[in-house]
């Protein structure tokens, strides 16, 4: 090890300015790379199911009332639209205890004049029941990342919202992976905190998204429009479609053959850049090289010379590039408060074009030295 430290010294302090602009380009090589081969393809995956639990053929509605409104009121709203139309409430967020950290978590409250539809994939338990809904029953589904800060009580499983206990019965999300799911409260819109019912009743604002999986939804929305309009003719009513087939990003990069493309593309600069700058490193070492071979050294000699010197280089700037991606997790997650993931896959897949762009980069440079010669010290 200390051979390893002290050869890398050598070579800075013999050649800084070339060592310093390769060791720069690696780190910013490996970096685009680990992150472009591990987290391309973890944003696809992430976008893909963004897209697939998104709410289909799905309109929002927001609403503005002057007259007061209570529970059974707003339910009303929905009367005689599509049974298999659903409606979920937004800008609902509440804290979960022991998990005062996170911030507030949104909550989706449901609605369904029929039939309850299961939108996400259950892990353990079931959903939510017809009567439960009706009642108005403390009941919830959880994000598996959110089942740790529930607790048995009795037979069931509780978990503390807003201060309210409420029953666990179903955990969802994706098995063996992470989802946009693991931090999902879903539970119906009759059991949210009285607080969020608090709310609606003096804002007299409602925003909520009407969806079907089984085709357009804008009958039931001129439904509940009418609805409204016999409530309150005094109010507002502002609508969007949503579009979700027209997500071109998420279209892309769904693409397996898309992902394998955009990282390849960031490898192909990455070498490019590493090339160009041992090519001009090689240069620079002319004299050297010309020695060397005065003395007796073959060709060969030469090349492991160069690709072991390489590789010191490639392991120390993979060093420095984990520990530039360590920072820039902490950087996004803490200050930004965007989730980037440093997972086992970004190390191994450094670790990988560490060897390999320490092989590729030296063929060209190594090409050159071959046809350096002795005398080529003399022209230096």
């Amino acid at each position: 090890m200390k051979k390893v430290i002290r050869m890398l010294i050598r070579q800075i302090t013999a050649y800084p300015v070339s060592s310093i602009f390769i060791i720069i380009g690696f780190v910013i090589s490996l970096t685009l790379i680990s992150f472009g081969t591990t987290s391309v393809i973890e944003m696809a995956e992430k976008l893909s199911a963004k897209l697939n639990y998104e709410p289909q053929n799905a309109i929002k509605i927001r609403v503005s009332l002057h007259k007061d409104i209570e529970e059974k009121d707003v339910l009303s709203l929905f009367s005689g639209i599509s049974e298999n139309t659903g409606v979920i409430f937004n800008n609902i967020y509440s804290f979960i205890d022991k998990l005062e950290d996170r911030g507030m978590i949104a909550i989706e409250g449901e609605y369904y004049s029929k039939d309850i539809l299961r939108r996400y994939p259950l892990l353990k338990g079931r959903y939510y029941t017809r009567s439960e809904l009706n009642n108005g029953d403390n009941v919830v589904l959880i994000g598996k990342e959110l089942e740790k800060y529930s607790e048995e009580k009795g037979k069931e499983k509780i978990i503390m919202i807003q201060n309210i206990e409420y029953k666990v019965i179903g955990i969802i999300g994706e098995r063996e992976k992470k989802s946009i799911l693991d931090y999902k409260v879903v539970m119906p819109i009759t059991s949210i905190p009285e607080v969020h019912k608090d709310r609606i009743k003096y804002s007299k604002e409602l925003d909520f998204t009407i969806h079907s999986n089984y085709g357009d939804t804008y009958k039931d929305y001129k439904i509940i429009r009418q609805n409204i309009n016999m409530f309150d003719a005094t109010s507002s009513i502002e609508e969007n479609i949503i579009e979700n087939d027209v997500d071109i990003v998420t279209s892309i990069l769904s693409r397996p053959s898309m992902q394998v493309s955009l990282s390849v593309l960031v490898y192909i600069f990455s070498i490019i850049n590493c090339i160009n700058l041992t090519s001009y490193w090689i240069n620079k070492r002319r004299y050297e090289i010309g020695v060397r071979k005065a003395f007796g050294q073959t060709n060969f000699d030469i090349i492991y010379l160069l690709f072991k010197e390489m590789l010191i280089i490639s392991v120390f700037s993979y060093i420095l590039s984990l520990i530039i991606q360590l920072f820039l997790k902490l950087f996004f997650t803490e200050i930004i408060g965007m989730q980037i993931e440093i997972s086992v896959t970004h190390f191994l897949t450094s670790a990988f074009f560490v060897l390999l762009s320490s092989v590729l980069t030296v063929i060209i440079p190594a090409l050159k030295s071959i046809k350096m010669q002795p005398v080529d010290a003399m022209k230096v």
